[in-house]
């Protein structure tokens, strides 16, 4: 029992004995993976939305948090600095059923989010296998709005009806979208849990808004009274990566 307590120290010292927990002086790092972004949005900033109210719509029962899936790359460029991109896409959907006609018809707004971006941040490792960072995220964000109105079942024939000049008996859809810049400052902590494999932590606040008459109809007619409307909120952003 002796040689086996002394053998058990002598191994858990030389185990130790590898371990540098202070800082690297020269630092690179780089990485790919899964990074979904968790935004807190305040809804009742977005002012597009508030017309959802006249179909009966309650757009804060919109996700929230409102989830992008996506990818995120980084990179080091040069001392503590790393450069980094990502790519995402989200949505949420609201309905509810009209039954004031007569006729259920159901109704339903789909709110979707493209977001494009390049990331530049300064890394302080605190040690070997973790550090923090400060940068920001920016980039152009795609916003959809599309509001769908249909009543019993469909039918292909309908979708090629002319449904102008009179009341709207067939599935009627619109969708409506912009384009704005996005920006999202952030700090996060990144720790590498195996030799090629760790895991990053972001927490920032994402900011963007789309300009009054810059909403399109179908992707291509302005809409020239179109209200502006901000999608900004707390941001959390996670990231289970492969690198160094």
């Amino acid at each position: 029992m002796k040689h086996f307590t002394a053998l058990l120290i002598l191994i858990t010292c030389g185990t130790f004995a590898q371990e540098d927990i202070y800082p690297l002086e020269d630092y690179y790092g780089s990485g790919i993976g899964y990074s979904p972004i968790f935004i807190l949005f305040d809804y009742s900033s977005i002012a597009a939305l508030d017309d959802l109210g006249n179909l009966s719509l309650d757009h804060t029962a919109f996700s929230k948090p409102f989830i992008i899936h996506g990818g995120e790359g980084f990179a080091h460029l040069s001392g503590h600095w790393r450069l980094g991109g990502y790519a995402g896409i989200g949505g949420s959907q609201i309905s509810t059923l009209d039954t004031a006609s007569g006729i259920n018809k159901s109704i339903d707004a789909a709110l979707s989010l493209t977001l494009g971006a390049a990331t530049i941040e300064y890394a302080i490792p605190i040690f070997r296998d973790m550090e923090i960072s400060g940068g920001i995220l920016m980039g152009l964000g795609r916003v959809n709005l599309q509001v769908s109105q249909s009543s019993g079942s469909s039918d292909w024939s309908d979708q090629f009806t002319v449904v102008y000049g009179s009341a709207i008996t067939v599935p009627h859809s619109t969708d409506l979208s912009a384009v704005f810049f996005s920006l999202q400052p952030y700090l996060s902590v990144k720790w590498q849990i195996l030799n090629r494999v760790g895991f990053r932590l972001s927490a920032g606040y994402n900011s963007g808004t789309v300009a009054g008459g810059r909403w399109y109809i179908n992707g291509r007619e302005p809409i020239s009274n179109s209200p502006e409307s901000m999608f900004q909120g707390l941001a959390i952003r996670s990231m289970l990566y492969f690198g160094l």
